[in-house]
């Protein structure tokens, strides 16, 4: 039962990490349109799914880099 909870409770912290950066994205890129925006979202979010537990990350993608970090729960462009 316990490992259930925990599961659960994973995929919330997860699930809060990718909406910060969503927010982020839309505040930054007023250029993209919001099919772009959700493209390049998609295409993170696989890449998070596979290092979610890592401390620092970048990511190169279409021209730029996104630095993740894991304490701050959120993407800087």
């Amino acid at each position: 039962m316990k490992n259930k909870v925990d599961a659960k409770e994973n995929k919330r912290q997860k699930d809060f990490k990718y909406q910060s950066f969503n927010l982020k994205l839309h505040l930054k890129d007023k250029k993209k349109s919001r099919r772009e925006k959700k493209r390049i979202r998609k295409r993170i979010h696989k890449i998070l799914n596979t290092y979610w537990n890592t401390q620092k990350l970048t990511i190169e993608l279409e021209k730029r880099t996104f630095h993740y970090k894991l304490n701050e729960n959120h993407f800087t462009i």
